[in-house]
């Protein structure tokens, strides 16, 4: 009878061992199967849903001059800029950046990202805004907190958003 026992015994342990040994590999395997990063389109795209959620003739959902809103969407150094001019008697800007435009009815977004480097991308915004076709580019960088839009390009030699909010005072 002990020896039947201890090979009872024996295989109890060795069951033991294997689950403990499978438990321990479960976070190494869940950590593995961590859902990929966003891509850097991803900020530029929330930012625009924004628009397509938006009825004309009202006011677009979100307020990129708030400071809880603009760390969402904006590297630091970009969000401070808004903020800022956000707080103006006279702001800098007198249109919408993200429509490049005062009013908007945009239906649709086409989007096309360019890799720079691993921290750094362009995104292209491309829409029909009223009759008129608009590309907004995004200079969007890799931040600890994600993709965050660090510039807005609207071609031609107009200055930059960066450019416009940093300039001296008049």
């Amino acid at each position: 009878m002990t020896g039947s026992f201890s090979l009872l015994r024996a295989l109890r342990l060795l069951i033991a061992a294997c689950c403990v040994g499978a438990l321990a590999t479960v976070p190494a395997a869940a950590q593995s199967a961590k859902p990929p990063a966003p891509a850097p389109d991803a900020v530029v795209r929330a930012l625009y849903q924004h628009y397509l959620d938006t009825r004309p003739d009202t006011a677009v959902a979100f307020d990129y001059t708030d400071p809880s809103v603009a760390k969402d969407y904006f590297d630091p150094a970009l969000a401070k800029l808004l903020v800022a001019d956000g707080k103006r008697d006279e702001a800098r800007l007198d249109f919408d950046p993200f429509v490049d435009g005062q009013d908007f009815e945009i239906t649709s977004v086409d989007y096309a990202t360019k890799t720079v480097s691993s921290k750094e991308a362009q995104v292209s915004a491309q829409f029909q805004n009223f009759d008129e076709k608009k590309t907004v580019t995004y200079k969007v960088v890799r931040t600890p907190a994600g993709w965050r839009i660090a510039d807005v390009l609207w071609g031609g030699s107009r200055d930059t958003l960066r450019k416009l909010l940093s300039a001296p005072d008049r």
